[in-house]
Order: structure tokens, then C-alpha cells, then sequence
């Protein structure tokens, strides 16, 4: 929001209070929660991913590149998947959650 505040108010020249206040009143319950799940589910799919496949490590330094590789390969595309899944969820979800 930050970075937004600064291109509306030195790029199209909106007044400070003028872009807060649109901003306040179009933020919606539904966008606090997915910006508070998604970092969690992501961070728990880095974290499961690099153990499970960290643990099954083999080779010396070589087996190390190898594993990290795959770690951040099937990291990638789990959390492409998990996005997908997590953002068709809060779209259908969004209007149980207003209130």
C-alpha cells in the first residue's frame, strides 16, 4: 500500500488523505485474510519440502546441489498450485466473509 500511496501521490499527483481514505473504505475483510493465510501456507510448503527432501540427502556435496535443486523445484510448483487453489478459495469465500 505503501508503494502505492507513493506513486499516487508523486506520479498522479492525489493528495495523501485522498488516496488513504479510497484505500481504507475499499479494503475488504476477505484481502486482510488472504494476505495473513497465504505467507503461512507458503512458508510451511519451503519448510516441509526442504526437510523432507533434506533428510533424504545422499552423495556428499554433490548429493547437497541435487537435493537443493529438487527442494526448490517442488517447492516452486507446489506454491504455484497452492496459489491457485488458495486464491479460487478466497474469491468463493469472500462473500461469507464480509459481514
Amino acid at each position: 500500500m505503501t508503494g502505492g500511496w507513493l506513486i499516487a501521490r508523486y506520479k498522479l499527483l492525489i493528495s495523501s488523505s485522498q488516496y488513504w481514505s479510497d484505500a481504507i473504505n475499499a479494503l475488504e475483510f476477505s484481502d486482510v485474510v488472504g494476505t495473513l493465510i497465504k505467507p503461512i501456507v507458503f512458508g510451511f510448503i519451503i519448510s516441509m519440502t526442504g526437510c523432507y527432501i533434506g533428510l533424504r540427502t545422499y552423495g556428499g556435496t554433490e548429493g547437497v546441489g541435487r537435493s537443493t535443486t529438487q527442494a526448490v523445484v517442488s517447492s516452486s510448483i507446489m506454491i504455484i498450485a497452492a496459489d491457485f487453489f488458495l486464491n479460487n478459495l478466497i474469491i468463493y469465500m469472500a462473500p461469507f466473509m464480509n459481514v
